[in-house]
């Protein structure tokens, strides 16, 4: 939470040409709409701990190399009671595969163990981040039709058995820090 008098903080991770209003942007070269010039990449972004009480990552996180320490470091820079909001391609969308520079696809599923306590995968997930919201996004078509209302209420079978069926288009996605990863 953001104390009385003080302006929220907002970093556009990966900002692209759409920064969005009254953040700080952060992408790979000045062609972009950044303010800050540096690779998500990076092991160690140019910004101190919990500085920033949102950051945005909307159509950037599929472009980084290894999701899991992108998400780990952005989870340093956020002030506890903040958020990171991510949109993503959802596997089964055409725009997850028609850009050459996607390097990661996203499933419902898969974002649900990396942000889980699972004993099985405990080495794989991310201890300091829970996942708050999770939204399948479908085509206009598929949500006139209620087909992204089943989605949503019934992920599991509609990533095994429907999504290439009636695809989606993307996904949203909201992570919280947890309790115990609050620094003093």
């Amino acid at each position: 939470m953001t104390e009385p008098g003080r302006q929220s903080r907002i970093l556009d991770l990966g900002c692209g040409r759409a920064k969005r209003e009254g953040s700080i942007g952060l992408d790979l070269t000045l062609e972009t709409s950044a303010d800050v010039v540096a690779d998500m990449d990076s092991a160690h972004l140019p910004f101190k701990d919990m500085t920033f009480d949102e950051i945005v990552m909307y159509d950037s996180l599929e472009h980084v190399s290894d999701v899991r320490a992108t998400l780990i470091e952005a989870a340093r820079i956020l002030r506890y009671g903040g958020f990171i909001s991510v949109r993503v391609p959802h596997f089964s969308s055409l725009h997850a595969y028609s850009d050459f520079t996607h390097r990661n696809f996203f499933s419902a599923e898969g974002l649900r163990t990396l942000f889980n306590d699972d004993p099985g995968y405990g080495h794989y997930t991310i201890q300091d981040l829970r996942l708050a919201r999770l939204r399948i996004t479908l085509w206009r078509a598929w949500r006139l039709l209620g087909i992204e209302w089943l989605a949503n209420r019934f992920t599991l079978i509609y990533e095994k058995l429907f999504a290439f069926r009636f695809p989606a288009m993307s996904m949203e996605f909201r992570l919280t820090l947890r309790e115990k990863s609050v620094k003093s």
